[in-house]
């Protein structure tokens, strides 16, 4: 008769299996956790240089905000990055996903060679088309413009993604 081994939860390697799992979460936990106090001790830091800026300030202050608040255009700022945020996601999402579907789903004549274009562009770095995009908005009068930024954020983004949802398409049954 065949007899199971009986493994004890509390055995020597389960015991320091345990111990390093844990001390390896407890690592990674301040690893990730120190700069976020670092940001606030920055941020609530009396001092306006941060050579001189501690992780908990001995004399913790709201000058920062003020000064924030009051003397820049951080609203503005807020807006413009909001307004550019919420474009782009919209647009990416709309064109990513239906040029993904007709990738996915329709055959046609092109369609590996447009796919192996994707791919292609995806392997580029997107700093090495930044001379001819600069030059590209700057032909067109748009330095200076947010909708700009919406354009080449979605234009980045076209390459990745496309193979990321067409990907999914695939998977899901007709």
């Amino acid at each position: 008769m065949y007899r199971k081994k009986h493994i004890s939860r509390f055995s020597f390697k389960n015991i320091i299996l345990c111990v390093l799992t844990y001390l390896q979460l407890i690592v990674m936990a301040i690893i990730v956790i120190y700069p976020i106090i670092w940001i606030f001790g920055v941020a609530f830091n009396p001092t306006t240089g941060i050579d001189t800026v501690r992780a908990i300030p001995l004399e913790p202050t709201l000058n920062n905000f003020r000064r924030l608040f009051t003397e820049t255009s951080f609203w503005t700022w807020y807006r413009n990055t909001a307004t550019i945020a919420i474009m782009t996601t919209i647009f990416v999402v709309l064109l990513n996903t239906f040029t993904a579907f007709v990738f996915a789903r329709l055959k046609f004549k092109g369609n590996k060679v447009g796919l192996l274009a994707i791919m292609v562009l995806q392997m580029f770095p997107s700093f090495l088309a930044l001379t001819a995009i600069y030059v590209i908005v700057l032909s067109f009068g748009m330095i200076d413009n947010i909708y700009t930024l919406v354009f080449i954020y979605v234009g980045g983004s076209i390459p990745f993604n496309i193979w990321l949802v067409r990907g999914y398409m695939l998977n899901i049954p007709k």
